[in-house]
């Protein structure tokens, strides 16, 4: 593993221990055993270093996700589902729970949507014969990233007396919506998955 590798590997797992807030670059060089100043070599700032590890983080839990264990009668379905699933990895393990939500907290970190979003999005679109202008459509990411940071934040500290399937539905509604979708499709996509995921065995009160 090079320098750079180790460096974001240590931030991972000290990140993910012990917190964003609580881990301090000086901690992070010394488990890594590199001079701290390869730090902002490679990555600049800690903010930065912490954006890496949380799409890292992100990604690894995608990857956990089995697409075969639902049939999909469109793409929309399938982004739903991956956006519930996603939430569903993030909430069973307190490490990735605790991290996942004090990145919502830092504002200035949380400034693109997953690729998972965005490679969603497009996909809609093709499907869709949508067409959006690039410039809307980062419009819409960012309303998207406001909407999840606020609601999620809000569930968290208890002022939002809904469930996070209500919450990732009306994420996902929104900027759906926005696309051009028509709220009938979206519903009816809604439904299905919410109605498919019940039969599999995973814990859901997570999502309660």
């Amino acid at each position: 593993m090079n320098t750079k590798d180790r460096i974001l590997q240590t931030a991972y797992d000290l990140f993910l221990k012990n917190g964003y807030k609580n881990t301090t670059t000086r901690s992070i060089a010394e488990v890594a055993n590199v001079n701290l100043g390869l730090i902002p070599y490679y990555f600049r700032t800690k903010e930065n270093l912490c954006i890496e590890v949380y799409r890292i983080m992100m990604q690894r839990l995608l990857n956990k996700i089995d697409y075969n264990e639902i049939e999909f009668d469109n793409t929309i379905e399938q982004y739903y589902f991956s956006y519930l699933m996603l939430q569903y990895h993030i909430l069973s393990q307190e490490s990735t729970k605790r991290y996942y939500f004090e990145f919502l907290e830092e504002a200035s970190l949380l400034s693109n949507p997953s690729p998972n979003t965005e490679y969603y999005i497009f996909k809609i679109q093709q499907e869709f014969n949508l067409s959006v202008d690039p410039t809307i459509l980062n419009l819409y990411f960012r309303m998207f990233i406001g909407g999840e940071r606020a609601l999620m934040a809000k569930k968290r500290r208890g002022e939002l007396p809904v469930s996070y399937f209500t919450i990732n539905a009306l994420l996902v509604r929104a900027i759906l919506t926005q696309l051009g979708i028509s709220a009938q499709i979206i519903d009816q996509a809604i439904e299905h998955v919410n109605h498919k995921v019940m039969s599999l065995d995973h814990d859901w009160s997570l999502l309660s």
